[in-house]
């Protein structure tokens, strides 16, 4: 049976007939413990952190193309491509022979590029024959800008005074020997010819080179007879060697050998690959241009020969320029010599 509790005593004796108190809501509440103030605590630094995320996202840039770049263009370093590989070109058999002059492609010096990939994409060395008769020539050629190598023949009317020109500009000089040609053309006066005896064509080339004063080399003019002899070429480059002159074939005859025995000689040589005006009409010259980069383009290097034919000094002004902006390097034919056996 439950027991009935007694109000407790007032201090005058009398109990108390007040109800107990109601404790408050409030008063009924208990504190935050230590647990609960960690998780808001975490709560806070979870909320800052995203808060934080948000702001770096919305303040980030925008990636844009770059438009300095051409639609088909990688961005980034652009990978550089050397000259092409060396390949022989074929002959022509389609090429005319006109006169004393036999016109086919044959292969050029090769030209061995290094790592450098600021190279030119060919050398073009370009030799004008014929010179002697006019100083007009010389000043038209001079305002092509380039460096060509001048054959002057050494018995013509202006010889003297082209020479003189050409070496106060320090011009490359070349004798342009006149040789025998086997179609009866006439080389001119001082040509060396068949039935002369080594001694007189060793005399004849020293008296051809002395009229030449300043030349580092000699090309033949016509020839197609008698650099196909050995003997008495022989006898021609054996004066060359004694004179430490340089020999360019011009190749007017499929049968030459001239070139040949200028290495065996240890000569330095080089065969012309292409001539410029064989047709003097401005658009065969065009194409006998085309054929000089071609080879150029394949082998490195090619040598051409001309006149000083209003029609080639016409086109010569075109494809300079043109050669040039194609990336084709202008040399004198110098720069194009083998030199077998020479350190």
């Amino acid at each position: 049976m439950a027991t009935h509790r007694k109000p407790p005593k007032t201090r005058s004796g009398r109990r108390s007939t007040r109800s107990p108190r109601k404790s408050s809501p409030r008063a009924g509440r208990s504190r935050p413990s230590s647990w609960s103030w960690w998780r808001l605590a975490l709560l806070l630094v979870v909320a800052g952190a995203a808060t934080y995320g948000v702001f770096r996202w919305v303040r980030a840039p925008v990636a844009r193309p770059d438009l300095s770049q051409g639609p088909d263009q990688e961005q980034g370093e652009v990978e550089r491509v050397g000259p092409r590989d060396a390949e022989t070109v074929s002959p022509d058999a389609s090429d005319p022979i006109l006169g004393d002059v036999e016109d086919r492609s044959i292969g050029g010096p090769e030209v061995v590029p290094g790592d450098d990939s600021d190279l030119p994409v060919g050398h073009l060395a370009i030799v004008i024959d014929d010179l002697g008769r006019s100083l007009e020539d010389i000043d038209r050629l001079e305002s092509l800008g380039i460096p060509l190598s001048y054959a002057v023949l050494p018995f013509e009317s202006r010889t003297e005074q082209v020479v003189q020109r050409l070496g106060d500009s320090n011009r490359e000089i070349l004798c342009h020997l006149p040789m025998e040609a086997v179609h009866g053309n006439n080389p001119g006066p001082g040509a060396l010819v068949l039935g002369m005896s080594p001694r007189q064509l060793a005399k004849a080339t020293r008296a051809a080179v002395d009229r030449i004063p300043g030349a580092v080399g000699v090309n033949n003019h016509m020839g197609s007879g008698l650099t196909s002899d050995r003997d008495s070429m022989e006898a021609i480059l054996q004066v060359l060697r004694d004179e430490e002159l340089f020999f360019l074939d011009s190749r007017t005859s499929p049968d030459t050998v001239a070139f040949d025995i200028a290495r065996s000689l240890n000569i330095p040589t080089a065969e012309r690959q292409v001539f410029l005006d064989t047709d003097p009409s401005v658009e065969a010259i065009r194409l006998q241009f085309d054929r000089l980069r071609e080879i150029a383009g394949q082998k490195g290097a090619a040598i051409a020969i001309g006149h000083p034919y209003p029609s080639t000094l016409e086109v010569l002004a075109e494809e300079v320029a043109k050669s040039q902006a194609l990336g084709f390097d202008f040399v004198p034919v110098s720069f194009l010599l083998e030199r077998t056996g020479l350190q």
